[in-house]
Parts: structure tokens; sequence; C-alpha cells
């Protein structure tokens, strides 16, 4: 599995959008090879609670969800599926 290594992301990199636009591709192709992904799962598995990838990646999920990448297929919206208009993306 490819991760954005831990310790470049925490020791508070100058340009996180970066690592969130590397991290968001990640995660696409995770969703993708699974069909359907618990985000908080998927993430916790790959850093700390305390990282920033996992502090910001509601509203990182919620951009997706905005752009139709992807969409919430739970009423906790926790699990995400990727949308038809995702799949010819990638």
């Amino acid at each position: 599995m490819l991760s954005i290594p831990l310790n470049q992301f925490q020791a508070g990199a100058k340009d996180i959008r970066i690592y969130k636009e590397k991290y968001l591709q990640q995660l696409l192709k995770a969703v993708y090879e699974n069909e359907a992904m618990d985000v908080y799962d998927y993430t916790a598995a790959i850093y700390t609670k305390e990282s920033d990838v996992f502090l910001n990646l509601k509203s990182w999920v919620n951009e997706l969800v905005k752009n139709k990448l992807v969409r919430y297929v739970d009423e906790q919206k926790t699990t995400i599926q990727i949308t038809n208009f995702c799949k010819y993306y990638l």
C-alpha cells in the first residue's frame, strides 16, 4: 500500500496541499479497489489520531463528496463509495 511518509507530514511540511492531494489520491484508489470503505478505519490504520491528516479528514472527504467523486453510503457519513464519474477520473 502506498502511504504518505508520516514523519514528513507531521513534521509540519510547508505545503499541506501536496500531502492532501497525495492522501486523497491514495484514498480514492483504495475506495476504487474495495467498492466501499470506512474512511476513518482506513486512515487510522496509516496515521495516528493526532496527525494532521486525521484531523482534516472530514473536511477533505466532504470536498470529494462535493466534487461528486465519492458519496456517503451510511447515515453516519463514515463510509464512502466511488461514483461513476470518479471511475472515469481514475
